[in-house]
């Protein structure tokens, strides 16, 4: 499927399916749906230009296309192997102590 998208652009699905093609604006959302699908898969880094006027709509999670106006720029792609297990990393941000530089202290 990759090289057809290389060779042809993006396409629409099927008739019976949603016509739209979506895109994430990083890659927790694609590489978990990757990650779900039993066999190799892979995730395209694409870059719309300014003058793209493809019709588009803003979702939470990112662009559903529904009319290409021109091809989105492939600029990488990973390849994720069937048996990757997509974890989401949780960030946890350590408030800075009274003693450590930059922190305030009101006397």
């Amino acid at each position: 499927m990759f090289q057809s998208i290389v060779d042809e652009g993006f396409k629409f699905p099927s008739a019976d399916k949603a016509q739209s093609v979506s895109f994430a604006p990083d890659s927790s959302v694609p590489l978990g749906y990757a990650s779900r699908r039993g066999n190799d898969r892979v995730v395209i880094a694409v870059r719309f230009d300014n003058a793209n006027r493809s019709a588009r709509a803003v979702e939470g999670f990112g662009i559903h296309v529904y009319n290409f106006d021109l091809q989105p720029e492939i600029i990488g792609y990973v390849i994720v192997p069937a048996g990757y297990v997509h974890r989401q990393a949780l960030v946890f941000v350590r408030a800075p102590r009274a003693d450590e530089p930059g922190r305030s202290s009101r006397h």
